[in-house]
């Protein structure tokens, strides 16, 4: 199979979505919408022609300045299309152009697309998370939920249809299955008692009544003064400790149940064990 169009096709893709990426970059943290307005110059207000949105190409035909007000338009555009653009083409080309991944070059595109498709959101995602965070210190929590929801549908569904995906895709046994069962049981009472005010939140108390660090008192009771971070972070662990108990109660009692023949030694079908495999990941 020539695989040079395709090469060719995933590095075009990936320079259309680093022009999206710079969308997300600047309007997510924000809150605004990312697709409404359509593209413009951020100084003027002047709406982008179509061909100002080839990826890369027209940063350089405008000089990097908007055709209206002459206003400078950041390099970082061209930067992430490239970027973006360089790591879909070196994904495509490890996984199916080299033998650096075995189990991909073996069963080829045909057969691992949506493992293939996933692995280029999390690329995409990570590069956006890291120039958010880069600009802003913060990751706003939509990059890792999308990642997880694409990850956790087109996983699965994958290898319902498509038996190679198996051996590109974390799978679970039985304990696996359990240890999936059980954190997700775990997680969802978390958030519950989250809501419910069962559990304490970490830094929740309004900014303009916390005292600074030249506030807070000497000695052991430093410890005890808003906001310690220490201190937060065992609330926090609060949280995590009941996915954690879920995991270890679902392994335990997925055990039990092989033990005593109410359970297989192997989970059948196949996107079953995908998914677990994939709810493990996330849970980790």
């Amino acid at each position: 199979m020539n695989l040079w169009p395709w090469l060719i096709f995933i590095t075009v893709c990936g320079a259309c979505v680093g022009s999206f990426l710079n969308v997300v970059i600047y309007r997510l943290p924000e809150g605004k919408s990312l697709v409404m307005p359509p593209s413009h110059c951020p100084k003027c207000g002047t709406r982008l022609r179509w061909y100002e949105n080839v990826p890369v190409l027209a940063w350089f035909a405008l000089r990097g300045r908007c055709r209206n007000c002459k206003g400078p338009i950041s390099f970082q555009y061209p930067l992430i299309e490239a970027v973006s653009a360089a790591l879909f083409a070196t994904l495509f080309a490890v996984y199916y152009m080299t033998e650096l991944r075995p189990a991909f070059f073996a069963a080829g595109p045909a057969q691992t697309w949506p493992a293939f498709a996933v692995h280029l959101v999390l690329v995409a995602a990570l590069i956006a998370a890291t120039v958010i965070d880069a600009r802003l210190y913060i990751i706003p929590l939509q990059i890792p939920w999308l990642v997880t929801v694409v990850a956790l549908v087109v996983l699965p569904m994958g290898a319902w249809q498509l038996p190679a995906m198996q051996r590109v895709c974390p799978t679970v046994n039985p304990a696996g299955l359990g240890a999936a069962s059980g954190g997700v049981i775990g997680l969802a009472l978390a958030v519950a008692m989250l809501h419910l005010r069962w559990l304490p939140r970490s830094f929740d108390e309004p900014e303009q009544n916390q005292p600074g660090p030249e506030d807070d008192p000497p000695g052991p009771e430093a410890f005890l003064a808003h906001p310690h971070p220490r201190r937060e972070m065992l609330k926090e662990c609060l949280f995590v400790g009941l996915p954690l108990a879920g995991v270890l109660i679902g392994v335990l009692v997925a055990a039990q149940a092989v033990r005593t023949g109410h359970a297989q030694t192997t989970v059948e079908p196949a996107w079953l064990r995908v998914l677990g495999g994939g709810v493990c990941g996330y849970l980790a």
